[in-house]
This record gives structure tokens, sequence and C-alpha cells, in this order.
């Protein structure tokens, strides 16, 4: 009855338990890393193990091709210097220019028009610092240049010239024959770029004939120290023996300069030389009355 039912229950009070499932055998793994039934046994989850930090490459990026990011700093940033500035070349009084001459490097920073004063002093200043330059030769005939010697410096600095030397290639002591009747007279020749001169000792210049002027040369080969120069029309002869020990080998370094410098003056032509030479007598020696000696420029 609903009773005896009632009674039943308050004398159990709970349901009977149930009896707890018997612990199945533990599955064996096959070689293959299964539970046996097929599937895949899980690997339990080990923490992450600290990567190694990744070396920058050259570029800056972190090997993955990404540009790392600088860490942020706190504060402020640190302010960068003012640049230096070049307090450059004192100024000079030529304006913005710059150039190079004679090896001394110029700098020209200045206003444009200054005081003609202040330009003079500074292309003074400029020309003292210019390396000197001598040359020992010609370049235009490769003929040597020469001084006069030292026993006759002191009379020809003012002929030839101290602060712009003429260009001399030949100094010799020569004597002139004036005519028949006449002794020979002691002068020196010089040849320089242009001109042939006879000088006395003291530096008097007595005759004076551009040397593409020259007519002839006569003198009697391959031996001998005379020679016979032939001058223009309106001029008179030159006959000159040298007075050298090896009188022969100055009269063919003299005529070597008078035919290169005839060749430059005349745009290559050679100077007529004609041999033996004659007796003096034949030339016209005896200088004219009305003759006027001419000083070229040189």
């Amino acid at each position: 009855s609903f009773c005896t039912l009632l009674e039943g229950v308050g004398l159990e009070g709970k349901m009977p338990p149930k009896e707890k499932d018997k612990a199945s055998p533990k599955k064996k793994k096959s070689a293959t890393g299964d539970d046996g039934d097929g599937k895949k046994a899980r690997k339990p989850k080990e923490k992450d193990k600290a990567s190694p930090k990744k070396k920058k490459s050259a570029t800056g990026d972190d090997g993955d091709g990404k540009k790392a990011r600088k860490p942020k700093g706190k504060g402020k940033k640190a302010l960068k210097p003012p640049p230096i500035e070049d307090p450059g070349t004192p100024q000079s009084p030529m304006g913005e220019l710059e150039m190079e001459q004679d090896g001394v490097e110029q700098d020209f920073r200045a206003p444009i028009n200054p005081p003609q004063s202040q330009v003079a002093a500074f292309l003074r200043e400029q020309k003292a610092k210019r390396k000197p330059h001598v040359l020992d030769f010609d370049p235009r005939t490769e003929l040597p240049l020469i001084t006069p010697p030292p026993s006759y410096q002191a009379a020809f600095n003012a002929l030839v010239g101290e602060r712009d030397p003429i260009l001399l290639h030949i100094f010799e002591e020569v004597e002139m024959h004036n005519g028949e009747g006449e002794d020979p007279q002691l002068v020196i020749l010089m040849i320089t770029d242009q001109t042939l001169y006879l000088c006395s000792p003291e530096a008097e210049a007595l005759r004076a004939v551009q040397v593409d002027q020259i007519q002839r040369v006569d003198m009697t080969l391959p031996d001998g120290n005379e020679v016979a120069i032939v001058g223009p029309p309106h001029d008179y002869d030159m006959y000159l023996r040298f007075l050298r020990a090896d009188g022969r080998v100055a009269r063919s370094n003299a005529m070597k300069s008078l035919h290169l410098v005839y060749k430059r003056m005349t745009g290559g032509r050679t100077i007529d030389v004609q041999s033996p030479i004659s007796d003096p007598s034949t030339y016209r020696l005896r200088q004219p009355e009305d003759y006027k000696i001419v000083l070229h420029p040189q």
C-alpha cells in the first residue's frame, strides 16, 4: 500500500549506492604512437621555451624582413648640438671667385667694388706668393738661355736687363773688320731671340740687325773661325773673326743659333749660307755717314 511504500523510503533514506565502475586496464601505446584504438595520443602542452633573441641584420631588421622598432624611451629627447660653421678664409677685395694661377691658389671673397688701393695691395701680395719659375731654354727654338759672363755683367746689366732680361743665346768676343786700312775692333757679338747685336766692351750698342732681315751668311766650311754677315740693302755688312781658342766651335754655335732664330721668325725658311768666305774687301764694311742704329724692343 501507499503507507508501506513511505515507510520503506524512510527506512532506507537514500537510494542504494551504485557500484563503482571497475578500473579499466590502461591501454598500451602501439609502436606508431597511438592509443591502440587508432587515435594518436596527444602530447601534454608544455610551456613555450624562451626563444633565442634574433640577431639584427646589417640593415637593422630582425631577420624576418621587418625593421626592428626602437623602444620608446622615457623622458625628453636629447637635443642635437648646433652645426659648427666653417669660418672660411679671410675676405679679399676681388669678389666671389676662386682661381689658381702659377701654382698659387687664390681665394677672392669680398665686396664687388673695393678701393683701388686695396686691390693693388692685394695683387702685390698675390704676386709675392708666386713660385719663381725660371726657364733655361727658349721652348720655341730649344736654344739655351744664357747670361753675360761675370767679367761683363756689371757693364751689360743695363742693356741685357735685370728685371725683364732679354732672351740671350750667344755672347762672344769677336774682331770686327771695318774695311781696308783700318785695324780690327774688339766687339761683343750677342744673338737674342730676334736681334743680332755688336757692342763695345763697355756695352755701347754699335750694330743692331733684326735676324729675319739678314740676306746671307758666308763662311768657309768646315774649318775656319771667320764669318761674313750680309745685311739688308739699307744697312752694311759685318765681317767677324771669333777669338776663342776653339774659334771653329764658337762660330758653329753662333751660326746654329742664328739659323734657328731666323727659321722661327720667317715661318720655317732657312738662312742662305754660302762657302767659301770672300775677301773682306768684297763686302760693304764701311759705316754710311747717315747711319743711325735702331734698337728694337725685345
